[in-house]
């Protein structure tokens, strides 16, 4: 299990050093263990990486499916922690994607889901 996060973790700071397709490995192989072990924790937070990942390698359809996996098991899995901070990648990658008012509307609205759920959650 900790591998897995860990091997997650390096991926992130890959991609913050700027190296997307070895951050993408690094959290795709970190995924796949984390499913071998049957484990939810930090699933939603592994999902949230690979779309934040995908988006900044250009990959906005795959980023938009990643970040709605994310969501999905946030819910499924009642860990609530990071919720705001999914919806706020979820508006990110939506004014990525779609076109015109639709998608500035929808990206919107997710970044107003975002605050309101941060609020709830007593966040500054």
């Amino acid at each position: 299990f900790w591998r897995a996060f860990t091997i997650v973790i390096h991926g992130r700071c890959r991609l913050e050093a700027g190296d997307i397709d070895g951050a993408l490995s690094c959290i795709d192989e970190g995924l796949e263990l984390q499913r071998s072990f049957a484990t939810r924790m930090f699933k939603t937070t592994t999902l949230q990486f690979r779309a934040e990942t995908l988006l900044q390698a250009g990959r906005a359809p795959e980023a938009a499916q990643a970040i709605d996996a994310a969501i999905e098991a946030c819910a499924s899995s009642g860990d609530r922690q990071w919720e705001s901070e999914l919806w706020r990648v979820k508006g990110t990658v939506l004014r990525e994607t779609g076109t015109g008012r639709d998608r500035r509307a929808k990206a919107e609205e997710c970044f107003r889901h975002a605050l309101e759920l941060a609020h709830r959650q007593g966040a500054r």
